[in-house]
């Protein structure tokens, strides 16, 4: 920890200890508040400001009140480095973020070298807890080999005669995604009857939907962007061919409804259980409901996290990293995402991915 970390640090936890009431605890969230996914940014942010509300309207943490920052990383690994310099230097002492796994471990090699436990709601990069730099680094989101296997799942209990295909869109996160899936796929018995690929770059999908076309294809699992993937499904629709396409995570966002229109109809992807189903996320619902935003997306994990956050602080009874870490490693918390302990590496023992699929506008779990 640096001297100047370890001296905010230390004036934190005499200021609360001496009971001050002026005393505040600063946190932050961090995310992509700008940029092409400034929506989940938002999400974040609306969960974030509920739960702090919610905190502080019954005393806050050890009686003193939160202060939260709201961090832009634009999902940049370069910008995610700036930024949890800048929030260590403010004196933040814990963060809810990243988003995007790339700049969360970034991110978390700066947090564990200051001292700054990190609860991200998203960063589904299995590297995320696997290689992190220290044991205040934590995950609430499900991991994407988890989620590429119950795709492989899925696409395993097809009929044998349904011909298969597995797209991706060749970065980082698609690969993993659908390496995982042919892999598990072929531990179960099945191979895919086609492998293909487009380039974000230059996506040429109307010769991408040709060779599927020419390929017979009835099943697609493809790992993409939400506008990728829409459009891949409006140029299928342009040759009057709608296979059963499977996606991942990234078709919960909303721009995939608005580019895909009615073609989004039917479309399935994984995602995590709804915590909008459990009893207990009203509450929180109706606080973020009143400030005029939605519980979607990953409004509700950035709400668990400063929760879980907030009940390990009261749980160690000090603003201390070290303390913090230990009660969140060790606990189990009641969270509007049901009951989160970790394991070794910092993983929630919680639900894993389930499918969902696009109906009439909306999104609904998939009963076959």
């Amino acid at each position: 920890m640096s001297a100047f970390r370890a001296l905010a640090v230390s004036i934190i936890i005499a200021v609360i200890s001496a009971g001050g009431a002026e005393a505040e605890i600063r946190i932050a969230v961090a995310g992509p508040m700008t940029g092409s996914l400034a929506l989940l940014g938002a999400q974040l942010r609306a969960g974030a400001e509920a739960a702090v509300r919610m905190i502080n309207e019954v005393g806050g943490v050890l009686g003193q009140q939160i202060v939260l920052e709201i961090a832009d990383d634009t999902c940049s690994e370069d910008r995610a480095d700036a930024v949890a310099n800048q929030l260590a230097g403010a004196g933040v002492v814990f963060v809810a973020g990243h988003l995007c796994s790339a700049p969360s471990i970034a991110a978390a090699a700066v947090y564990a070298a200051e001292g700054i436990v990190q609860i991200a709601p998203g960063a589904p990069d299995p590297r995320f807890t696997e290689e992190r730099p220290g044991p205040g680094i934590f995950r609430i989101f499900g991991r994407e080999d988890e989620q590429g296997q119950v795709a492989a799942e899925f696409l395993a209990a097809q009929p044998a005669d349904a011909r298969i295909a597995i797209i991706d869109d060749r970065s980082p996160f698609g690969r993993r995604l659908t390496d995982t899936a042919i892999e598990q796929l072929a531990v179960q018995g099945r191979q895919p009857d086609h492998i293909d690929f487009y380039s974000v770059a230059n996506p040429s999908f109307d010769t991408l939907v040709t060779r599927l076309i020419d390929a017979n294809i009835e099943i697609i699992y493809v790992a993409g962007g939400a506008k990728d993937v829409a459009t891949l499904r409006l140029e299928m629709a342009r040759s009057n061919y709608r296979p059963l396409l499977l996606g991942g995570d990234t078709l919960a966002d909303e721009v995939f409804l608005e580019l895909a229109g009615d073609e989004a109809n039917g479309t399935l992807f994984t995602f995590q259980p709804d915590p909008r189903l459990n009893a207990e996320t009203v509450p929180a619902i109706i606080a973020i409901n009143a400030a005029g935003d939605e519980a979607d997306g990953f409004t509700l994990y950035a709400f668990a996290a400063i929760e879980l956050w907030a009940a390990a602080v009261e749980q160690a009874g000090i603003v201390d990293f070290a303390a913090i870490t230990e009660a969140i490693a060790t606990g189990t918390f009641g969270t509007v995402l049901g009951t989160i302990g970790f394991n070794e590496i910092g993983d929630a023992n919680r639900p894993g991915w389930v499918i969902y699929q696009w109906r009439d506008g909306t999104i609904e779990y998939y009963n076959p």
